[in-house]
């Protein structure tokens, strides 16, 4: 015991294992379809050819850092938003995607939206979806665990009650 609490036999390792199992599990598929999610919420359209000035900053950009940092050129994306804002997913860094919203070419000067992509790329190279993955795996795992660790504790508390109980 220490600080005068015994956690001696409150922790039930199957319903860990369990728990662990759902978070990591879901945490996993989110980030394996995190790029078809993402298109599917968005109305997204890729840019492969630039056709206007901001989709050749925009996809020359990511080309250009996806080249100097040797990886896979990610898939870049424009979404419709009045909202200046920017994001990066994928399941790796030589499987991801870039969006950029339409709000933020509006906004921002070219070498803001310059600076905005260099960041997303950031993600993309250190693989900050994968460890955000892990992350919320790991919470994910106490979300399942601790409200069966509470039932279980209830279910054994109401047990020893009725045990206790003096006929009538």
């Amino acid at each position: 015991p220490m600080f005068g609490i015994d956690l001696r036999g409150s922790v039930d390792l199957s319903s860990l294992a369990w728990a662990a199992l759902f978070g990591f599990g879901g945490a996993f598929i989110s980030l394996a379809f995190s790029k078809q999610m993402a298109r599917i919420m968005l109305d997204c359209q890729q840019i492969t050819q630039p056709r206007s000035q901001a989709e050749h900053v925009i996809y020359g950009s990511v080309q250009e850092i996806a080249q100097r940092l040797h990886i896979t050129m990610p898939e870049v994306w424009v979404y419709d938003s009045p909202d200046p804002n920017a994001f990066a997913t994928g399941s790796s860094k030589n499987n991801s995607m870039v969006a950029v919203s339409t709000g933020l070419l509006q906004n921002l000067k070219e070498h803001e939206v310059k600076a905005v992509l260099a960041h997303e790329m950031g993600h993309v190279f250190n693989g900050d979806m994968f460890a955000t993955t892990v992350l919320a795996g790991l919470m994910n795992t106490f979300l399942y665990y601790i409200p069966m660790w509470v039932r279980r504790f209830f279910a054994e508390r109401d047990q020893d009650a009725l045990k206790h109980e003096s006929p009538p």
